[in-house]
């Protein structure tokens, strides 16, 4: 939708929507650890969070883990609201929380490797209404997004493909040696790599660990 509209239109609406996300997020981390909103402290803490560098970044480059993330605690706070009001307390397990479950899992959408574990955790906890919502929006999502890219770009498995070994290995992603930017990568790749440039060996370790 942003790719649509003019870039300075979609500047805007991205920041703006970023923006209100972070304050979302704020708010609903709040509300979980029963913070007290009205008190100066969270509005300072609040600015301060506006002004920690990699929000700035995501929002100036187009990332979106500021998005993730807000969705993913603005659906928590929703669920556990929905448990307080069910009598089953902030903490309890239980099947409630579909709606929260819903922004969950567009979340772990937009990305899995932010908001997955968080979902994990509420499999772990035996929240069964939230997973199967999240779960439900998240392959609705996924079979829609290939569909789209098989019927418009048949090739794309395959040039997905062979990005990623391009990026893994002649790309800002290399772990080895012969990136001279790999320092920048928090990666267990890259401790291993200091020791071996062995890619086979690396990747056993880092399963295996």
């Amino acid at each position: 939708l942003f790719a649509l509209a003019p870039a300075s239109v979609s500047l805007l609406a991205w920041t703006v929507l970023n923006s209100l996300l972070l304050a979302a997020t704020a708010i609903a981390l709040a509300r979980l650890a029963r913070f007290d909103i009205h008190r100066p402290a969270f509005w300072l803490l609040m600015a301060a969070t506006g002004l920690f560098t990699p929000a700035q970044t995501a929002v100036r480059h187009g990332q979106t883990p500021v998005i993730a993330f807000g969705l993913v605690a603005v659906g928590s706070w929703l669920c556990c609201s929905a448990r307080r009001h069910s009598g089953g307390g902030a903490h309890s397990g239980g099947g409630s929380g579909g709606g929260g479950g819903v922004l969950i899992g567009l979340g772990v959408a937009i990305k899995p490797q932010l908001a997955l574990p968080y979902l994990m955790l509420d499999l772990w906890r035996r929240r069964g209404r939230r997973v199967l919502a999240a779960v439900a929006v998240l392959a609705g999502l996924t079979v829609l997004g290939v569909a789209v890219l098989h019927f418009t770009t048949p090739s794309w498995l395959g040039d997905l493909t062979r990005n990623l070994q391009l990026f893994q290995h002649d790309s800002a992603g290399d772990p080895t040696w012969i990136n001279a930017s790999r320092h920048q990568m928090l990666n267990l790749h890259v401790l291993l790599h200091s020791f071996t440039d062995n890619r086979q060996l690396v990747g056993v370790l880092v399963y295996a660990i």
